[in-house]
């Protein structure tokens, strides 16, 4: 047995398998694919190669699974050439598992049924163990051996017996069989013609032991929702215990409250039963309400019938209501909770999760309920699902998608061409949606460059429109869409153009939003009239210089007392001037690292703040945020230069509309 290390894994870098490659693979002509994160997120249209890319994972576990079938359709020789999977082991996080590895590349490549490791290394992996010879000086036949231990590891004649002065020899790793061997010998009728010996060994490992051993220190789960994980409302004890595996739920239900299902089922005692029935529903329930954010309360209802059936339903609001009743997304959710939290519970660790379309089913409250999950569950596993989901995207990790698109039947990796998400016209097309698609976009959009200037531009209208009891801008019909800089705007104008969305762009008129502007007015056939559609602020402005001063200077002074981790890091006799205010900001954010970087801060207040990874912008929007309780109907008159503008962007919008309803 390989010895394993008490050292845990780094939880902030579960990733065990760095890279797989696969070759003449049902979609796959020759293709490599990195695993950097510790969750990754494949999309790409359908039939692109996700679920297969799934799939060849299993063949690390189990090469049988590997059928010519499998062999991709364009190579030459179809019937010659067979499908080709290695897999790249992060050999750091191994070497974590197993404690005398002693290598720098560990590769797994499966080739056809073959499953070869590869090493620039030879592979020294070794475990103690035990070398036990012995020898007879009686002629032969007059010393038999009836000890299984000992036969089973020799080869020995049909009567068992040692021949004269012949040595036997065998190795083992487990002291239990060296001292049944001892005692055996030091018991036999002829021990004193036998001569015996221990040595303790360093005993070599095969191949496919090191693989073995490895895969049961990194287990791979592919999960998807079946039939055994429907919840019945009643069911027969006797059918429970004869059809376990059909109810998996149920069983899951007692794994969770660390019950024996056999043990409920065998005995007599009601009052114990009931007990137990308690005690599930209590745990079960737990971590439904921990988990489950769209409908609070929601409690297991187990109990027991006179008719020695089982019966389950879900109590919401005093009322059982039948699990059959409850929708396809709550019952998958419900399932997937069910199944990690019953088979590994907090202790799930060093596992390669595999889902395949997770949250299909849900809502997108549902599917964020389920991304929170995926995370906790990454913390110490390396996770890759597949989707179609726009919810199903951790919006703060876009670093984590792998792109697959198929060309001419071939699954192929695409590049993004932006750092955000939903403003990565790639990632649009990839998911298989339309901007028009996506629910926050209405029938006129307003394109502005970044979130900042949508909360204040909302924020204004909704005051405005109190105030004046008329719309600034018309909300119902115009949606406000940040996209992520001024460089994304190209993009976001050829897909609206393309996909015939109705846009308004407002833009800075900085270096960088001039030179956009001269490039449309310059050339508008080129570039299908978009000038027709850009508003630019008056001369080297940008949005936050229409802010009123006084109001940007009392948010400043809230941020910096109640806000953290500003209220922190922002030295009180540090203030806003009146002037450009995005330098300031950028100032600000590089005096807190320079303070920081000379150990100006306490230790203590700050232990839990990466002052590194602090920005301007995550500055800039902490005080956009609490400025939207500083606009209200008395002052929204005094944003007068940006309220002029947004009333030609909705006189627009109004034109707009009435030729689309012509």
């Amino acid at each position: 047995m390989i010895k394993l290390s008490n050292k845990d894994t780094n939880p902030k870098n579960p990733i065990f398998i760095n890279e797989i490659t696969l070759k003449n693979y049902r979609t796959y002509d020759a293709l490599t694919i990195e695993f950097k994160k510790n969750i990754h997120t494949l999309v790409g249209p359908n039939e692109c190669g996700k679920t297969n890319l799934l799939l060849a994972f299993e063949s690390l576990s189990n090469p049988n699974i590997l059928q010519d079938s499998d062999t991709c359709c364009y190579v030459e020789d179809i019937f010659e050439t067979k499908p080709e999977i290695e897999f790249k082991f992060n050999i750091d996080k191994i070497k974590n598992l197993i404690s005398n590895l002693d290598i720098n590349k560990l590769k797994v490549k499966i080739e056809g049924k073959n499953r070869t490791i590869e090493t620039p290394e030879k592979i020294n992996l070794g475990e103690a163990g035990y070398k036990i010879s012995f020898h007879g000086t009686l002629p032969t036949g007059q010393i038999h051996i009836t000890l299984p231990e000992i036969i089973e590891n020799i080869s020995l004649p049909s009567n068992h017996h040692i021949e004269q002065n012949k040595t036997y020899q065998f190795a083992t790793n487990s002291k239990e069989i060296v001292d049944k061997v001892i005692n055996y010998f030091a018991s036999h009728q002829h021990k004193q013609n036998i001569v015996f010996k221990v040595d303790d060994i360093l005993m070599e490992s095969s191949e496919n032991t090191i693989l073995d051993t490895l895969l049961e220190n990194v287990k791979l789960i592919n999960w998807s929702f079946k039939d055994e994980y429907y919840i019945p409302s009643k069911i027969l004890l006797t059918e429970l215990q004869s059809n376990v595996n059909k109810y998996r739920s149920i069983d899951n239900f007692f794994k969770i409250a660390n019950i024996n299902l056999s043990d409920f089922i065998k005995t007599n005692d009601q009052g114990r039963r009931i007990n137990i029935l308690r005690r599930v529903n209590q745990k079960v329930s737990k971590i439904l309400n921990e988990s489950w954010t769209q409908y609070q309360d929601i409690k297991l209802n187990l109990y027991l019938g006179t008719d020695n059936a089982l019966y389950i339903g879900f109590l919401e609001n005093e009322q059982t209501i039948d699990p059959k009743r409850r929708s396809l997304g709550f019952q998958w959710f419900f399932a997937f909770l069910l199944h990690f939290n019953a088979n590994f519970g907090n202790e799930l660790k060093n596992c390669v999760i595999l889902l395949d379309e997770p949250g299909i089913y849900l809502h997108p409250g549902g599917q964020k309920d389920l991304l929170k999950e995926i995370e906790k569950l990454s913390l110490y596993n390396q996770i890759i699902y597949t989707t179609h989901l726009p919810f199903m995207i951790n919006r703060n990790h876009p670093e984590r998608i792998i792109f697959l698109n198929k060309e001419e039947g071939i699954t192929k990796l695409r590049q993004p061409r932006k750092e955000g998400i939903f403003d990565d016209v790639l990632l649009s097309n990839t998911l298989g949606f339309s901007f028009s698609s996506i629910s926050n976009f209405g029938e006129v959009n307003l394109f502005v460059e970044g979130i900042t200037d949508k909360i204040l531009i909302e924020e204004l209208a909704i005051n405005y429109a109190k105030k004046n009891n008329e719309d600034l801008l018309d909300l119902n019909y115009i949606s406000i869409i940040p996209i992520n800089g001024i460089n994304n705007l190209d993009s976001f104008i050829r897909v609206a153009q393309e996909s015939n969305i109705n846009f308004i762009a407002l833009i800075d008129n900085d270096d960088e939003g001039s030179k956009k502007y001269k490039k449309y007015k310059k050339n508008p056939e080129k570039y299908q009239n978009a000038i027709d559609f850009l508003f630019i602020l008056e001369k080297n402005k940008e949005i936050e210089d229409l802010i009123p001063f006084e109001i940007i200077k009392r948010t400043f002074k809230e941020l910096q007392k109640s806000i953290e981790p500003w209220n922190i890091l922002i030295a009180n006799n540090v203030y806003l001037e009146d002037k450009k205010i995005t330098p300031q900001i950028k100032q600000i954010i590089n005096n807190i690292k320079e303070r920081d970087k000379n150990g100006e801060f306490d230790s203590k207040l700050i232990e839990d703040i990466n002052i590194s990874n602090l920005s301007a912008h995550q500055l800039k929007l902490d005080l956009f945020i609490l400025l939207k309780k500083y606009i209200n109907e008395e002052n929204c008159q005094d944003f007068a230069d940006l309220i002029k503008i947004l009333k030609k962007i909705n006189s627009k919008s109004s034109e707009i509309i009435r030729k689309m309803r012509l």
